[in-house]
């Protein structure tokens, strides 16, 4: 309200609108203030979005490999068998073959225990899929390694390479791995000993470490990460020989930039990141974003 003098009054003791005063930024304030806030951002929403991508990429490959695991655990007990070797899924599958699409009944039977899943299981698929979608995949897009590749409803997507249809025991033999307190002795992969999972299905980049991660199936259905510890007492009978930790060229997980510059090649480096991923409680501690060059 504005009061109106009289006589003997002043503005300090009524509310003099005319007289106010008011107490502001000026123009000059206002931008130093925004290009303050313009730096700080720049200096940290870098780092904010990196962790946020990185908390994504690591809860979607745990979401991949409990979809995997719940599959091929519900294909053992509704057969009420303890290993793969004894369903339909592995005793349709020919001894030998690096290509499942030549064996529709393996096909139908994964189907079934991933419903929704989507296969890539004939040559033209296949031919189509590389071309298109994973030219930068060496595993599908350079002949003749084009495997059946399956897309899940839920993001992700394998290729399960050739399969051994009676398990591979390990060369060192079983005794040997449960000694060395290994956690199997038995896998399902063949060739390589390992499948990869790219977790944003057909999306770019499909990189070690970045968005594909590898592991092995076991014959009682379980899932583990290529590189860590089991694999390495699996594979030779002892912990430190094909185990990321010991920064082995061939399937090690740089932490740092440095390392990784120092890598002997972008499709070795970064194959041990998801045992490190797991390791770490489903956390990604290393140098993530160098996986993308």
């Amino acid at each position: 309200m504005i009061g109106f003098l009289r006589s003997g009054d002043s503005c300090e003791m009524l509310f003099c609108e005319k007289n106010r005063k008011y107490s502001a930024f000026t123009l000059a304030e206002v931008l130093i203030t925004l290009g303050v806030i313009g730096i700080v951002a720049a200096l940290t929403l870098p780092g904010v979005i990196a962790k946020y991508q990185e908390k994504r990429v690591a809860t979607q490959l745990k979401v991949a490999v409990s979809t995997l695991e719940q599959g091929f655990k519900k294909m053992l007990a509704d057969e009420g068998v303890d290993s793969l070797v004894d369903t339909p899924f592995f005793q349709h599958y020919v001894e030998g073959s690096n290509y499942p699409y030549e064996i529709p009944e393996s096909v139908a039977v994964l189907k079934k225990y991933f419903p929704g899943v989507k296969v890539y299981s004939t040559q033209e698929e296949i031919n189509q899929l590389g071309d298109a979608k994973y030219k930068d995949n060496p595993f599908i897009s350079t002949s003749p390694w084009r495997w059946t590749v399956y897309e899940f409803p839920k993001g992700f997507s394998t290729n399960f390479g050739a399969f051994a249809p009676k398990g591979k025991e390990s060369p060192v033999g079983c005794d040997a791995v449960k000694a060395a307190g290994g956690a199997y002795c038995r896998l399902m992969v063949n060739e390589w000993l390992n499948f990869p999972i790219d977790v944003n299905g057909n999306e770019p980049p499909n990189r070690n470490g970045y968005d594909r991660f590898y592991f092995v199936l076991t014959d009682d259905g379980r899932i583990f990460p290529s590189f860590d510890a089991n694999y390495s007492i699996y594979s030779t009978g002892r912990p430190d020989s094909a185990y990321y930790i010991y920064d082995n060229p061939s399937f090690r997980c740089p932490t740092t930039a440095a390392i990784a510059a120092g890598a002997s090649g972008s499709f070795d480096n970064y194959s041990g990141c998801a045992a490190k991923i797991i390791a770490d409680g489903w956390e990604i501690k290393y140098y993530w974003r160098g996986a993308n060059k």
